[in-house]
């Protein structure tokens, strides 16, 4: 079976002549630019001639673009450090609003998926990991414990939904 036969074969439940395998890990150093997180994620999956990539973008690319302000960390095996919150009080939450995806990070985002689609030429699936929007916010203000806060506090303005401004 091919890479693609066996994936597609294992999620409709059908037979495979063995379980499809990746893996997946943060490479924080290089995850910084749509090229360097491509070419991380390509190495790993030729290396071990996985079935399946899963890009592993940087946990807060997502919350960047609506304000929040993360440095990469000096130390290879830590995750970026938050420097400015995006969202620090209710009356930030009217701040959210739809992206042009086209620019900042989630285009590098874009950026690095089409490379890694070009170089894998269909020789296998990918996916990136969609993050929840509680998993953004948590990003975007900088604590899970802060988002409970809001959703306690101003439930109204912590409920958004895609599109709609409050």
């Amino acid at each position: 079976m091919s890479k693609t036969e066996r994936v597609l074969a294992a999620v409709r439940g059908q037979e495979v002549d063995r379980v499809p395998v990746s893996a997946w890990w943060h490479d924080f150093p290089r995850e910084w630019s749509a090229e360097s997180l491509a070419e991380a994620t390509l190495e790993a999956y030729r290396r071990y001639d996985w079935d399946f990539v899963k890009v592993n973008p940087r946990a807060c690319y997502y919350a960047e673009d609506w304000g929040a302000r993360y440095v990469q960390s000096a130390e290879p095996y830590q995750q970026p450090k938050l420097i400015e919150p995006g969202v620090s009080s209710p009356e930030d939450l009217r701040r959210i609003a739809p992206l042009d995806i086209s620019r900042g990070a989630y285009a590098e985002q874009l950026a690095a998926l089409s490379i890694i689609a070009r170089e894998l030429e269909a020789e296998a699936p990918f996916l990136q990991t969609v993050f929840s929007p509680l998993a953004a916010m948590s990003r975007l203000t900088g604590s899970t414990k802060y988002v409970q806060k809001l959703m306690r506090e101003a439930p109204e303005r912590a409920a958004l939904r895609p599109g709609r401004r409050r």
